[in-house]
């Protein structure tokens, strides 16, 4: 079964420009933004209740959701994202400002900021080297939903699921493809028992199990 997309809506993100801003704006700072404007959303409604009803419950609701909201935008000024991704890079030793470059000439896909680097698989949470990943295949459970999900199948056994929906995965499988042709693309069932029982046997047979198509994907129907 291939990926059922919208053609016309895959070219628009393959024609959007590529993303410019760092890792830091995007984890972290454009949230902090929305995160204000809610706050401020929460001040306004605040004050139109008190006019309304000044003495009811609910103006003491909205003002605890505005200190709430004024707290939780502050804390992402501070860069809690961007700062437990530079731990995480710090811990497997990756230098971060290598994938600050890498992240800077690429595509942005899905709410997890998946991007594929010449070097690096880069999320919000994780920073792979593509030397690491031997397999990546969409699947999606419920057709109810309108997304699915990339899986990353790494050399060491690893596995690590992000939420995509089908024209960003079919960019994002097209450009795995082009800037690393030795990462496997593309669902099997015979893959997929070969990488759960023996993970050096995948890495031996893979090449000769190859899908006949990168947008094979595992449904819930298989």
């Amino acid at each position: 079964m291939q990926i059922n997309f919208d053609e016309n809506k895959a070219k628009k993100i393959e024609n959007s420009p590529k993303n410019t801003k760092s890792l830091r704006y995007i984890t972290d700072t454009k949230i902090a933004f929305i995160c204000l404007a809610v706050a401020f959303l929460f001040i306004a409604a605040a004050f139109g209740i008190a006019y309304i009803m000044p003495k009811s419950s609910a103006i003491s609701k909205c003002l605890f959701g505005c200190i709430i909201g004024i707290i939780f935008s502050l804390v992402y000024f501070f860069g809690i994202n961007y700062n437990k991704l530079k731990g995480y890079c710090r811990s497997v030793g990756i230098d971060i400002n290598d994938v600050e470059q890498e992240f800077k000439n690429t595509w942005i896909h899905s709410l997890s900021l998946c991007s594929v680097g010449n070097k690096y698989f880069i999320c919000i949470d994780k920073v792979i080297p593509f030397e690491k990943i031997c397999w990546i295949f969409y699947s999606h459970q419920n057709t109810a939903q309108k997304n699915g999900c990339i899986t990353i199948c790494m050399t060491d056994g690893t596995v690590v699921e992000y939420i995509m929906s089908a024209e960003h995965a079919v960019v994002f499988l097209n450009e795995v493809n082009q800037k690393h042709p030795d990462v496997v693309l593309g669902y099997s069932f015979e893959l997929e028992k070969l990488f759960s029982s023996d993970i050096n046997e995948f890495k031996a047979k893979v090449d000769s199990m190859k899908p006949a198509s990168i947008y094979e994907m595992k449904s819930s129907n298989l």
